[in-house]
């Protein structure tokens, strides 16, 4: 299972000044001008012996035929590692952490769901 990633949408937000738009999030070749539709994301983790927490390690790759040939991407996608701390009624599973991931590309911009 991954995360397949692509441009967020714009959003508008209205305040006493007027509305303004803050535009989606794209994906970038790293170092080029090249916007890319969407991208393959991995993730690898960590479940911590606590039982509540895991470290999320995010990938990127073209499509998924370029992740079985293990060539990653470097993209302006933040692929920094990150932590969460899971809920109660939360297991320590790929689910979980493919859940996590996504709200953590929505929060940078992007649009993501699992593929």
């Amino acid at each position: 299972m991954g995360i397949l990633l692509s441009k967020g949408n714009n959003i508008e937000v209205v305040t006493e000044e007027g509305t303004n738009t803050i535009e989606g999030t794209s994906i970038f070749i790293k170092g080029t001008d090249i916007e890319l539709t969407n991208v393959y994301v991995r993730v690898e983790f960590k479940a911590s012996i606590d039982g509540r927490t895991l470290t999320i390690y995010p990938s990127v790759f073209l499509n998924q035929y370029e992740f079985t040939q293990g060539n990653e991407l470097a993209t302006n996608v933040n692929t920094n590692a990150f932590e969460v701390a899971i809920l109660d009624t939360e297991i320590q599973s790929i689910d979980t952490a493919l859940s996590y991931s996504i709200e953590k590309f929505i929060s940078y911009g992007f649009n993501a769901t699992t593929t």
